[in-house]
């Protein structure tokens, strides 16, 4: 069986995190980055779900937030998968 987190961070890997400050997900994703020391390799980027972004679906087809993209991997959708 697997780890739940790995240890193994590559130092030049930076993400964007798509959120909505309205929601509680969100919210438990970024408090997750700031204890886990990771929140200066994170760029936030707020969008307003509802409205439907220009090319966010393509990131995350359900179109919920939060969505993290890692530069050298696929996006990461639901804050259970992401924390």
């Amino acid at each position: 069986m697997l780890p739940a987190r790995s240890n193994n961070w590559h130092p030049g890997v930076h993400m964007k995190l798509y959120f909505c400050a309205a929601s509680p997900y969100t919210r438990k994703a970024r408090v997750t980055a700031i204890e886990a020391g990771l929140a200066a390799k994170i760029e936030m980027v707020e969008i307003n779900p509802w409205t439907d972004p220009a090319g966010y679906r393509d990131l995350n087809p359900i179109g919920k937030v939060p969505t993290l993209v890692p530069d050298d991997g696929p996006a990461l959708f639901e804050s259970a998968i992401i924390c």
